[in-house]
Parts: C-alpha cells; structure tokens; sequence
C-alpha cells in the first residue's frame, strides 16, 4: 500500500467513470453515504467526477469570462468523455436536483449524448416508493409531482450562468428535455419496483 493507493494497490484518484449530477442544497454527507453504496455494489473501481471538488466556481475566470462558450466547449464534451452520469436523490419526496437548472442541463446533455444515466436514492425510499405506486394502481402521475420541468421554475443559484443554461435548455425544446428526463426517471422507477417484487 502506497500513497497512491490502497491495500489493494486500487489508485485513490484516477480518470472519472462516474459524473455526480446533485443539488448542494442537499445534505452533503447523505449524498456521500449513496455514493458509498454504489461503489461498494460495482465490480469495477468507481472514480467520480463532482464539481463541489473539482470546479472552483469562485475563480475569477467563471465570473468574467464567457460562460456560454465555456458551457460548450468544456461542460458539455466533458459529460459525454466521462460517460455515465449518476443522479443522486437523497430524498424523493422533494427531489431537488429536478428543480435544479444546472442538474437538468446536466441529465439533458447526458440523454442528448446517448451516455449512461441511473439515480441513486435510499433503499427505503425505494421501497415507499414501491408501496405508494401499489397503493396508486401504477398511477405515475400522482407519484411525480414533485417531478415537474418548467423552465420559468428552474431554480439556479449561480445567477451569471442562469441565462446561458435557459438558452441551452430551449435550444433543446425544453418541453422535449422533460418528456425524456420523465421517461429516464419511470424506468427507473419500474427496475426498482421489479427489484422489490422479486
């Protein structure tokens, strides 16, 4: 075991094979203990890509520069070159990435690249979720209503960039990107209630 890696001679930093898509307002240590999980569970070793630790949004470049061609030319490449997009949703009763404008950008540019995308959220959380879509008759629409995509409702903190995402977003006919992330979520949901079935 060196300083580079671990009992297992398994490198601690390495190239990104999973880019973390979370709101910060979430409770970061919840956030973590998920992404725990989902390491322990893969037979590969798991590097993420999270902006919290890799992007310095109080450099000076991000507030003078051009954040449109910065989005273009950095953030969208670097979503398809690492490949798979986790998003991570540390309570489904209020899923805050969905109402997130720089999470959807981010689960939009994934879908639009063909990339892989999952979500990651609590074992019991999964399971009411289960239970609720029984007690539903597999009513959807009850169960996400939390999950709604308007774009005079996106919230960003990061108010320079705001704009420029919105502009992206509509480019992508942003009704279009709700309909796919809506999808992307009701399979998900439905590999979780075939889990808990079995």
């Amino acid at each position: 075991m060196g300083l580079r890696t671990d009992s297992r001679g398994v490198e601690y930093v390495s190239t990104a094979n999973f880019r973390v898509c979370f709101a910060w307002q979430n409770n970061l240590a919840e956030v973590l203990d998920l992404l725990f999980e989902h390491s322990e569970k893969e037979l590969k070793p798991c590097y993420y890509w999270i902006d919290l630790f890799c992007e310095n949004y109080h450099d000076q470049k991000y507030q003078t520069d051009h954040p449109e061609r910065w989005l273009r030319q950095t953030v969208v490449p670097e979503i398809g070159l690492v490949g798979h997009t986790i998003v991570v949703l540390p309570d489904l009763t209020n899923p805050l990435p969905i109402r997130r404008s720089w999470c959807v950008l981010e689960i939009a540019v994934a879908i639009r690249k063909n990339t892989k995308l999952s979500f990651l959220s609590k074992a019991e959380d999964n399971e009411r979720l289960t239970y609720a879509l029984i007690d539903c008759n597999g009513g959807f629409d009850e169960i996400f209503r939390g999950f709604s995509f308007r774009l005079d409702k996106m919230e960003n903190s990061a108010v320079h960039y705001s704009k420029v995402i919105y502009k992206y977003l509509e480019k992508l006919k942003f009704e279009v990107v709700g309909e796919w992330i809506l999808e992307k979520v009701k399979n998900w949901v439905i590999a979780i209630c075939k889990f808990f079935n079995t």
